[in-house]
């Protein structure tokens, strides 16, 4: 089954990107092309390419909370100062 189409240029909030080239469900391209070129900028916040990085390192590998959850969790705590 296709995903719904979303028309990304009506994003709004804050967007923190990770994402690896490495990844096999969405490559580089994907990702410049269907992703970032469609947020409009000032929402796209972080764009961050992660080396080496498979699919299933972003829940599992051993340097995910380093390379994404801490900075996130910290991501967060600082919005809620602004709250």
């Amino acid at each position: 089954k296709t995903p719904p189409l979303y028309n990304l240029s009506l994003v709004n909030a804050p967007v923190y990107l990770y994402w690896s080239e490495k990844d096999w469900l969405a490559d580089k391209r994907d990702i410049q092309d269907s992703l970032v070129a469609k947020i409009p900028s000032k929402y796209l916040i972080q764009n961050n390419e992660l080396q080496d990085f498979n699919h299933f390192d972003f829940i599992w590998g051993i340097h995910a909370a380093d390379k994404i959850y801490k900075p996130i969790i910290e991501i967060i705590r600082n919005d809620e100062t602004k709250l």
